[in-house]
């Protein structure tokens, strides 16, 4: 008789761990990895709006916060050059970039092949040739070059730290 009395309590002690577990693990599986409201172009704004509860003898102050994630970024129109600097098995390469901007989006685009080896200057030439096809009419967040253009899949790494470089230049600070 003893033997369920104490089997019992183990038994409820387990479902109770069973469950706190699996509770656990479905909140965790809400959670997407890496989903974090972190941006750098972000604007976040915090309010703390106190309320009295005087509805009893005791007076309470209760905070709530609220939170509001925008996402302005605005670019002066203009031209704006820079020099992006990539790794080849050359070694280091440059690659000058100007850009037109009107109205937040790329009017033009103008590369300068500029490499002292001559296969490193193939490349770059083959990337200027198609780099106006993929990033004009865009904005300058989304003309980041993933992969090859042209068969040049090196020169996009130049391209995208001196499109860095002209964010900066452009950017409208709110």
């Amino acid at each position: 008789m003893n033997e369920k009395k104490i089997s019992i309590p183990l038994i409820i002690g387990g479902i109770v761990l069973i469950v706190t577990i699996g509770a656990g693990g479905i909140i965790l599986s809400l959670v997407k990895p890496g989903s974090s409201n972190k941006n750098d172009n972000s604007i976040v704004s915090v309010t703390n709006k106190p309320s009295v509860d005087t509805s009893s003898s005791l007076s309470t102050t209760n905070f709530s916060s609220q939170s509001s994630v925008t996402n302005i970024v605005t670019y002066k129109d203009g031209s704006y050059e820079s020099t992006g600097l990539y790794n080849a098995p050359s070694g280091d390469e440059n690659l000058d970039v100007k850009i037109t901007i009107i109205n937040n989006t790329i009017n033009d685009v103008t590369i300068n092949p500029a490499s002292n080896n001559p296969i490193a200057l193939r490349y770059q030439e083959k990337f200027t040739k198609g780099i106006s096809a993929q990033i004009v009419g865009k904005t300058l967040d989304k003309a980041y070059v993933n992969g090859n253009i042209n068969g040049a899949s090196l020169s996009g790494d130049g391209f995208n730290a001196a499109l860095d470089k002209i964010k900066q230049q452009a950017k409208i600070t709110l």
